[in-house]
């Protein structure tokens, strides 16, 4: 696929880049190009007897078992934190 003065011009506008010289945009449009190509060279690439490498479909993964730990020192863990309040560990707000 050849890349053209509108579809760069799409492109940057899509991307936010603002090309600014002739030459920013010839080489733009040259390494787009060469990209596509080679998308295009692993597209014609046979791969129907090659098995995945990965699938959806396979067995799911065998988790441990969970393990409750009581913790009983918890004023060496408050002792850690970078700020507390009182008997609290204090974090930044999230929104």
């Amino acid at each position: 696929m050849e890349i053209n003065h509108k579809i760069l011009e799409k492109l940057s506008q899509l991307s936010a880049l603002k090309i600014n010289s002739p030459q920013e945009k010839q080489e733009l449009k040259d390494y787009l190009t060469k990209t596509l190509s080679y998308f295009e060279q692993i597209k014609n690439i046979e791969t129907k007897n090659i098995p995945p490498l990965i699938s959806p479909f396979q067995p799911p993964l065998r988790l441990r078992a969970d393990q409750v730990i009581n913790f009983s020192d918890k004023e060496k863990l408050l002792e850690q934190a970078p700020q507390k309040q009182g008997n609290l560990i204090k974090t930044p707000a999230s929104v």
